[in-house]
């Protein structure tokens, strides 16, 4: 019994000892497997960081050209509620920024004459209009091949009723005024920290401005004179409601531009305006100096005189485009422009009739408008130049007199010669490729015999012999005399006004040439400060001849019928076409009116110019709309070069 019990012992140790050791066994394959665990866990910890890393980098370089889901499916989204029944707003299917585009590039363009301010509702002229088709936005924006047609922007939905009297506008949520360019380091700046949001508040605040009296808004304010009303309903509502129903009713409420209440309703240290000289502070706003808007193109820097520049907005509601940021600069000569455009300064501009002549008709093989380095493209610019004469002044009240001038005017002769063809006459207000224009009415042709007839007929006569045309006034003698105002960094302008003046010469017409800077010009063209002016007339795409030849608009200070055209007929004609919504209907109107205009002569109509815009090679992506802003930058992209 002892032995077996040793050698049980033994036994029991042995299995102990095996139970040990396979247990550490266990325990040192585990370790094992929970190091090459920690290992792998590790790689991928320094994996994701490194991802992070290169999301990181990613982001702040910009979207890739070729891969933007998040924009797309924003796209996507954006598509499905603006199709939603009810709906007056239709998805663009314009390409706005083709997949291959850079993102990283800026672009340098040319403006004439720096604007005498930047506020979006005083300043009319077509400069500042520019500017701000990139720095701001309206309610909604005409498709880009189809002008017809509207597209969501400020507003993501628009409901008409049937008798285009009540719009209702739903704004899209989260949309951003810009930050406004201060000093942030001034204390009193301090009232306009934070995010300042696009509601409907903004909207009737900029509807109130314009119908204001005091505010200097006159060629805006005709057209809502005929609202009701424009309700606030919530933030993001705003109902607009027409006494009755007018064509122009949808243009001017679909396209409505909001003014940032946040800014413009305080002065300089953020106290508000008194309701009652609102208006007047306004015109003479502390930030007038600056533009602003909620647009895809902000504020960036302003040298007085010498350049504007703007940069993408990185916080834009819509699609980013392509291009970082733009630079207007201020370049009166035109033969220092090309010199610009030639040297690289400017990457696109036009060319004026006498440069087409030298650099793309003639000049050097290895000019880089010769050689394939700036390209160019034609286009019919959507308005039209013509010589406006004061019919409140002697001797431009007489029609006679107006008429002679224009059969005095060598029209065709100089689009020939000195424009290079340019262009095509025109013989009325209407842009010549639209419905309004009447065809029947043929051009006035070249005859000084005829001029000089009907100024005898109108009882201008050069009795004393002194070559110069004279006629008795209210009992005093007054010479056919008369200054012409130019645009003094027009060369070509200032060749025709040369010509023009020897022509008149010969009939016994004495005219002034005055080349007048643009500012200075513009004044006095708002103050109807003239005998007679050489001007041009951009067009909006639907024709609305209220704002320039209506009546009523004839004493206005600042307004558009600067020449004091009077005519009960054509207000007749006028007021009928607001009304009217058949096209034909309007066509046989407005071709009456064009009768009216070409019989009456208040302008002596020119031409509607052709534009040769000459653009470097790297600019890609430049569409030409058949509506205003003809060029628009915001498709552009350029290549690196």
């Amino acid at each position: 019994m002892p032995r077996q019990s040793g050698k049980g012992l033994l036994w029991l140790r042995f299995l102990v000892n095996l139970a040990i050791a396979v247990f550490l066994f266990v325990i040192f394959l585990q370790f094992n497997q929970f190091e090459g665990r920690i290992e792998r866990l590790t790689d991928a910890v320094s994996g994701l960081g490194k991802e992070v890393a290169r999301l990181r980098n990613k982001i702040e370089a910009g979207p890739p050209a070729s891969s933007r889901p998040r924009e797309e499916e924003k796209k996507t989204r954006e598509a499905a509620s603006v199709s939603e029944p009810g709906n007056f707003l239709t998805p663009d299917p314009f390409v706005l920024v083709p997949p291959e585009a850079d993102r990283n590039g800026e672009i340098t363009y040319n403006l004439v004459s720096p604007p005498k301010g930047f506020n979006v509702l005083t300043e009319n002229s077509a400069d500042v209009s520019e500017i701000y088709e990139y720095v701001t936005d309206s309610l909604a924006r005409r498709h880009w091949e189809n002008p017809d047609r509207w597209a969501p922007a400020l507003a993501e939905r628009i409901e008409i009723s049937d008798d285009y009297k009540v719009y209702t506008i739903r704004l899209r949520p989260g949309v951003k005024w810009h930050r406004p360019a201060v000093d942030w380091s001034d204390p009193k700046c301090e009232w306009l920290k934070g995010d300042h949001f696009v509601t409907a508040e903004d909207v009737k605040f900029a509807f109130d401005l314009i119908m204001n009296p005091q505010v200097e808004a006159a060629s805006l304010r005709n057209y809502y004179q005929d609202v009701e009303s424009v309700e606030v309903v919530d933030e993001l509502t705003v109902v607009f409601r027409w006494k009755k129903k007018v064509y122009h009713s949808l243009t001017f409420t679909v396209g409505f531009v909001p003014v940032p209440k946040f800014l413009y309703a305080f002065d300089e240290n953020g106290k508000p305006f008194p309701p009652e000289t609102l208006g007047r502070e306004f015109n003479t706003h502390w930030y007038n100096d600056r533009p602003i808007g909620c647009g895809a193109f902000e504020f960036a820097g302003y040298e007085t005189g010498v350049s504007l520049k703007l940069k993408r907005n990185e916080e834009y509601y819509g699609e980013k485009p392509a291009l970082r940021a733009i630079t207007f600069l201020f370049v009166r000569d035109p033969n220092q422009r090309l010199l610009k455009l030639k040297s690289g300064e400017l990457d696109y501009g036009p060319l004026t009739p006498s440069q087409y002549r030298t650099e793309i008709l003639g000049g050097r093989p290895d000019s880089p408008l010769k050689d394939g380095r700036i390209k160019h493209l034609f286009y019919r610019r959507l308005g039209y130049v013509y010589i406006g004469w004061n019919l409140q002044r002697v001797p431009f009240r007489e029609k006679k007199v107006r008429q002679a001038m224009t059969y005095a005017f060598n029209r065709k002769g100089i689009l020939e010669n000195v424009l290079m063809g340019l262009g095509t006459i025109v013989t009325g207000n209407f842009f010549i490729d639209n419905y309004a224009y009447n065809h029947k009415l043929k051009p006035r042709p070249f005859d000084l015999g005829r001029a000089a007839a009907l100024l005898d007929e109108a009882g201008w006569k050069d009795k004393d012999g002194d070559g110069v045309r004279e006629k008795v006034i209210g009992g005093e003698k007054r010479d056919f005399t008369f200054d012409l105002l130019v645009w003094g960094s027009s060369e070509t302008f200032k060749t025709v006004a040369g010509i023009y003046k020897e022509d008149l010469k010969k009939i016994g017409v004495h005219m002034n040439v005055q080349p007048l800077d643009w500012a200075i010009m513009q004044k006095r063209m708002e103050d109807s400060d003239f005998d007679a002016y050489t001007g041009a007339w951009a067009l909006a795409w639907d024709s609305d001849p209220y704002q320039i030849w209506h009546s009523s608009q004839a004493d206005i200070p600042k307004s558009s019928n600067r020449i004091g055209f009077r005519n009960a007929e054509a207000d007749r004609i006028i007021e009928k076409a607001r009304v009217t919504f058949d096209i034909k209907k309007r066509a046989k109107l407005f071709h009456r009116f064009h009768e009216i205009i070409y019989e009456e002569q208040p302008y002596t109509f020119f031409y509607c110019p052709k534009v040769v815009l000459a653009y470097w090679n790297y600019v890609r992506h430049l569409k030409v709309r058949p509506f205003r802003l003809q060029v628009n930058l915001k498709s552009v992209w350029v290549a690196p070069h």
